[in-house]
């Protein structure tokens, strides 16, 4: 592969740009595992010659391998759109779209909830505020906002609301709330 990889390079030198030999030598950096030259070359290709099907698979070929399955499974749709009846793309296809949605928000995370959970585990807390003037929340929103992403907490609030002993304190000295008698977090400076 290396030495076909030099043969190319000398002739895009000679010749300028080429959709083939972009192609060609694309397929040869796949061989020794440089999927970030065969991406680029690929990229080449298509631009050079976008209703060629081929330069389509070999992108499709080096972003499935740099593990950018949404963006392979596109290339792939194109390369199918333009050689409908190519086995070997069908083939690629029909496995892309195993791989992509798993990458991605979408159809596969309603069927599998597991993935909301885990994106949800994964993410960053936001603070939203209550309406001022709801009688229940007012006392919440009664000091200004904070960051919380950054406080470590421990809650030991009353799950019923009955404010009997549930204290809910946090890391940052400037916010630190307990329930009241009345079952609403009370803010104590």
């Amino acid at each position: 592969f290396a030495e076909a990889i030099e043969c190319y390079t000398r002739s895009l030198k000679l010749k300028g740009p080429d959709a083939i030999l972009h192609s060609n030598r694309s397929a040869a950096y796949l061989g020794i595992g440089n999927f970030k030259a065969a991406m680029m070359d690929a990229y080449e290709a298509v631009d050079l010659k976008p209703k060629w099907s081929k330069a389509h698979f070999r992108l499709s070929n080096a972003l499935r391998y740099l593990k950018r399955f949404s963006e392979a499974l596109a290339s792939c749709e194109e390369a199918h759109k333009l050689a409908p009846t190519d086995k070997t793309v069908l083939h690629a296809l029909k496995e892309l779209r195993t791989l992509a949605p798993e990458t991605e928000v979408g159809a596969n995370q309603e069927a599998n909830p597991k993935s909301v959970c885990s994106l949800l585990a994964n993410s960053t807390p936001v603070a939203v505020a209550a309406p001022a003037n709801d009688v229940k929340t007012a006392p919440l929103v009664a000091t200004p906002a904070t960051d919380v992403s950054n406080t470590a907490t421990a809650a030991t609030a009353d799950p019923i609301g009955q404010g009997t002993s549930g204290v809910l304190t946090t890391a940052s000295p400037t916010v630190a709330r307990s329930t009241s008698t009345n079952g609403y977090l009370q803010s104590r400076s």
